[in-house]
């Protein structure tokens, strides 16, 4: 939890991630920049829930195999 506190802060820190493709919701900075902030924080978790599903179906078809 500590590591997704620090790179959310940097995130924050940082004022030039005013992606492109959200700008047909609004043309205010701040506003921009905390949507991207959302984006990535997504796509970040996205992410851990796939490698999570897939290295917990290893380990569980793994446990499978074992006990047959």
């Amino acid at each position: 939890m500590s590591v997704g506190f620090t790179y959310s802060a940097l995130l924050i820190d940082k004022k030039d991630l005013q992606f492109g493709f959200l700008r047909f919701v609004t043309e205010e900075p701040t506003a921009l920049n905390y949507s991207s902030i959302v984006v990535i924080l997504a796509a970040i978790a996205g992410v851990a829930i796939i490698l999570f599903g897939i290295l917990l179906g290893r380990k569980s078809k793994g446990h499978t195999q074992i006990t047959r």
